[in-house]
């Protein structure tokens, strides 16, 4: 069960694990990078290992538990999982419904950092308005969606509104 928290931790990746205070996005991130990796590139590639003992193993074309059982979800690189790149970040698109969830990456020595945008963090939301338009996916949703200019991502990348969450270590 660790392992599948993990794994949705890092994605965000479905209605079922996903907050339902997201923050989604119209078009996958960013939108200056026109190409889509179509593999895991190999610095990324690896077994890692979270602070609680949670474990992940990213191969060539997916992610998923390091030791997977019967139930347990694979993800593999698709039109629906998106992995892109620019010279600092790693962005991974997945599609939920109609928008995308997006969650940053970077590789710092030999660890893992995943951030996010959380629509629950009042201080995300407001940085975001002040950047570009914020309006929620639905009346009675508590879900939102952006459509930012590459400009105006790139000003959310360097204001951090983007918050850390989870650090794994490389063990292999």
């Amino acid at each position: 069960m660790k392992t599948i928290q993990a794994i949705a931790a890092l994605l965000l990746v479905s209605v079922f694990f996903a907050s339902c205070d997201d923050i989604l996005f119209e078009h996958p991130q960013p939108p200056w990078v026109n190409k889509d990796e179509t593999t895991f590139p190999e610095k990324l590639r690896g077994m890692y290992i979270s602070p609680k003992g949670d474990t992940i193993r990213i191969s060539a074309t997916s992610i998923g538990p390091l030791h997977p059982k019967k139930d347990d979800i694979i993800f593999s690189l698709s039109d629906s999982l998106l992995l892109r790149s620019d010279k600092e970040n790693y962005y991974l698109n997945m599609k939920a419904e109609q928008y995308w969830d997006v969650i940053l990456e970077r590789i710092k020595g030999d660890s893992l950092i995943t951030y996010t945008l959380n629509g629950k963090d009042e201080e995300v939301g407001k940085a975001i308005e002040k950047i570009t338009r914020l309006k929620k996916t639905k009346e009675d949703s508590s879900s939102y969606v952006i459509n930012p200019s590459a400009d105006e991502f790139k000003k959310i990348l360097d204001k951090n509104i983007f918050r850390q969450g989870d650090v794994y270590l490389k063990v292999h």
